[in-house]
């Protein structure tokens, strides 16, 4: 993995000959180039500079289960990243969570089912919904 360089930005200093104009230059870029360095050193995510959403559902178990797609473009996939029972004390989920989803065209995502939950019980699930 490559890291990021630890000059982050311009100084007067670095261009002698050129102080009478290359200040109006300069503040502009070191603004650009500290929201780079800062959203690169870990500050992406998925919701904020991807093609992507996240979203968290309540999960009863009746299908279809309906979301709105808040992206710009249609969805081509589902991550699911978090599957919690509700409950005072949930059970330890011990099969793969996977979706059978499909995109109705008029922003709703549609979940016609879910595998690898057990019967009757209600789980907060999260997804990632990818944009493409």
């Amino acid at each position: 993995m490559s890291f990021l360089p630890p000059v982050k930005r311009l100084a007067l200093e670095d261009f002698p000959g050129q102080k009478s104009w290359i200040n109006n230059i300069i503040e502009p870029l070191n603004r650009f180039f500290q929201n780079v360095y800062s959203n690169l050193n870990h500050g992406l995510t998925f919701k904020d500079n991807l093609q992507a959403m996240v979203s968290t559902l309540t999960v009863d178990q009746v299908y279809p289960l309906q979301f709105l797609n808040t992206m710009r473009v249609k969805p081509v996939g589902l991550w699911v990243v978090n599957t919690v029972e509700i409950a005072d004390i949930p059970a330890t989920i011990t099969s793969a969570v996977t979706l059978d989803w499909t995109y109705n065209g008029e922003g709703q995502v549609e979940i016609n089912d879910i595998t690898g939950l057990t019967a009757g019980k209600r789980y907060s699930l999260t997804v990632i919904v990818i944009g493409g």
